[in-house]
C-alpha cells in the first residue's frame, strides 16, 4: 500500500468542458471531507488555471472544511505558470513602486516554477525579472508648477497610476519639485497627457490670474458695507475689470464658497445666494494709489465732487464735534458740511506724503489736521485746484509767502480769513496738511530754508510760527494740503 504525504489535483472539467467551478469545487472539496483520514497525507493541493476560479474555489474550502481538517490540509491555492520536474522553488517578486500619498501599490503575482535542477529554476525566474524591468520605464517630468498640483490634482494622477498599474511620485529635492512616473510604457504614457492637461490648466490660471492683477494696479473696484467702500482683492477686481473691458453686462464670481453677479448697468453685486444687492463702483488709479474708501461713487468723467455729508453719519458728527471744541469759546451754527472729492488732487497729495515719508528722519509727523478759513467765491477754485501759493499774501504772509493754515478753527475763522457771504454764512476747510520738519517762518521767505549748509537742496518742509508750540503752519507747495471737507457756518 502506497503511503503518500501529498495529494495534488488539478480542477477537472472547469476548462474545455466548460463545467461550472462552483459545482466542481463543491465536489472536490465534499470528496476530501468524506475521505477516511489518510495519516501519511498532511497537505493538499488544489491546481487552478484560471485567477478568476480562486475566489469560488477559496469559499468552497471555507464552508466544507472545518478547523480540525483545516489543519490537516494547509490549503494552498496557487497559479501555477510552468511545470517541469519535481523541483519546486516559490518566490515573490513585486516591484518597489516607490509611491507615496495613498498609491496603491502593483498587483502581487505569485509564480511556482517547476524545473528539473535548482539552477534551472533561478535562470527562469532571472529571465522573468529581466523582462519585467525591460517593460518597466520611468519618466520625470520637470516643471516649475508641479509643485502648485494641488491635493485634489494628485488624488486624480494617483488614481488614474493605480488603474494602470503605474505609480506617480512628486520628488521634492529642496530646490525644485519633479514627478516621477513609472510604469508600462502606454501607462506612463496616458499618465503624462494627464499630469499635461493639469499643468496646462495651472498655467491658463496663472496667466488670468497675473493679467488680472495687473489690471487692479490701475484700476479698484469696491463693495459697499455697512461702514462703507470696501475694496475687492485683486484677483477677483481684475476679473470684474477684465468682463467690464470686454463689453460684458455681468460678471460672475465666486468668493468664500458663495456666488455673485455684479451688474454693470446699475452698477450693484447680487449675492446670488438670498438675492441681496449693495453698491459697487469702480474708480481709476494713478501709481497704484486708490481712492478712500468712504468716498462717494464717481463717474468715469467727473474729476471732483462735492458730497454733503448726513447730519446722523459717524464722519459729520465726528467732524463738527472736533470743530465745535476748536471754536470754543465762540457758539456755532454749523448750515453744512461737504466731503470734497477730487481724484487728481488726492493722489497727487498721497504720493507727496509717500516721498517724504521715505527720506523723513523716524518719529517725524508727516501729516496733520488743520483749518484754512476762506471766501465762499474761492470755495469752488480750491475744490478743483486744491490751494494755490499765488495768492499768498491776500490775508497774511508774516512766516513767508505759502498758504496758510491753522491748528485751530477759531483762528481760521477771523473775518479777515473767512469773510461772511451774503447769507451771513462763513467757510472753513478741515484739511489734511503734510508739514513734515519744520522751522521758524519769516516774512521775506519764499520756500522754507536748507536743513544742511552742505547740501542747499535739503530743505525743510514747512515754515511755523513758533517751533516750540506751533500754530500756525505754512506749505510753499501745492500738492502738499488736501481740502478734505467744507464747512459752512454762522
Amino acid at each position: 500500500m502506497c503511503r503518500f504525504s501529498t495529494v495534488v489535483m488539478p480542477t477537472i472539467g472547469t476548462g474545455y468542458l466548460h463545467k461550472d467551478p462552483k459545482e466542481i469545487a463543491k465536489k472536490i472539496f465534499g470528496g476530501i471531507k468524506a475521505s477516511p483520514k489518510l495519516e501519511t497525507v498532511n497537505s493538499v493541493r488544489i491546481v487552478i488555471y484560471k485567477p478568476e476560479m480562486m475566489g469560488v474555489f477559496k469559499k468552497a474550502m471555507e464552508d466544507y472544511c472545518d478547523p480540525s481538517l483545516r489543519k490537516i490540509l494547509k490549503r494552498k491555492l496557487r497559479k501555477v505558470a510552468k511545470r517541469k520536474g519535481r523541483h519546486m522553488v516559490p518566490q515573490l517578486h513585486r516591484r518597489d513602486t516607490g509611491a507615496s500619498g495613498g498609491v496603491e501599490p502593483f498587483p502581487v503575482v505569485c509564480f511556482d516554477v517547476y524545473a528539473g535542477t535548482l539552477n534551472d529554476v533561478k535562470s527562469a525566474f532571472q529571465q522573468l525579472h529581466n523582462y519585467v524591468e525591460k517593460q518597466v520605464i520611468e519618466k520625470v517630468v520637470n516643471d516649475s508648477d508641479v509643485s502648485g498640483l494641488t491635493d485634489g490634482d494628485m488624488a486624480q494622477i494617483k488614481e488614474l497610476a493605480s488603474s494602470l498599474q503605474a505609480s506617480a511620485e512628486v520628488v521634492d529635492t529642496g530646490c525644485v519639485c519633479r514627478l516621477k512616473l513609472t510604469g508600462m510604457p502606454e501607462a506612463v504614457m496616458r499618465l503624462n497627457d494627464k499630469v499635461t492637461q493639469f499643468l496646462k490648466r495651472m498655467q491658463e490660471e496663472h496667466r488670468r490670474v497675473s493679467e488680472a492683477t495687473a489690471l487692479a494696479q490701475n484700476v479698484a473696484w469696491l463693495y459697499w458695507n455697512e461702514d462703507g467702500f470696501e475694496e475687492y482683492e485683486d484677483e477677483v477686481a481684475g476679473h470684474i475689470e477684465q468682463e467690464y473691458k470686454a463689453g460684458n453686462a455681468d460678471a460672475f464670481f465666486e468668493l468664500d464658497e458663495c456666488s455673485y453677479q455684479v451688474c454693470f448697468n446699475s452698477m450693484t453685486e447680487i449675492d446670488l445666494s438670498d438675492g441681496s444687492k449693495v453698491p459697487v463702483r469702480r474708480d481709476l488709479k494713478e501709481d497704484g494709489i486708490s481712492l478712500p474708501k468712504h468716498w462717494a461713487p464717481m463717474h468715469d468723467s467727473e474729476e471732483v465732487k462735492e458730497v454733503p455729508l448726513i447730519r446722523s453719519s459717524e464722519e459729520y458728527i465726528s467732524i463738527a464735534d472736533e470743530f465745535k471744541i476748536s471754536m470754543l469759546p465762540t457758539e456755532t451754527e454749523i448750515v453744512e458740511i461737504k466731503r470734497i472729492q477730487n481724484r487728481q488732487l488726492y493722489r497727487q497729495v498721497v504720493l507727496k506724503k509717500q516721498t517724504m515719508q521715505y527720506r523723513s528722519i523716524p518719529g517725524i509727523q508727516i501729516e496733520r489736521k488743520l483749518y484754512h478759513g476762506t471766501s465762499f467765491e474761492t470755495c469752488a477754485k480750491i475744490n478743483a485746484q486744491g490751494f494755490n501759493r499765488n495768492f499768498a499774501g491776500k490775508h497774511a504772509a508774516a512766516y513767508g509767502r505759502g498758504c496758510y493754515f491753522a491748528l485751530n478753527a477759531k483762528y481760521s475763522s477771523a473775518d479777515r480769513f473767512s469773510p461772511r457771504d451774503t447769507n451771513g454764512h462763513k467757510h472753513i476747510y478741515v484739511c489734511k496738511v503734510l508739514t513734515g520738519e519744520y522751522t521758524q517762518g519769516r516774512r521775506d521767505m519764499l520756500v522754507p530754508p536748507s536743513k544742511n549748509h552742505n547740501n542747499p537742496t535739503d530743505c525743510y518742509d514747512s515754515v511755523v510760527d513758533n517751533t516750540t508750540n506751533p500754530t500756525i503752519f505754512v506749505i510753499f507747495y501745492d500738492a502738499m494740503a488736501y481740502p478734505e471737507y467744507l464747512i459752512t457756518f454762522k
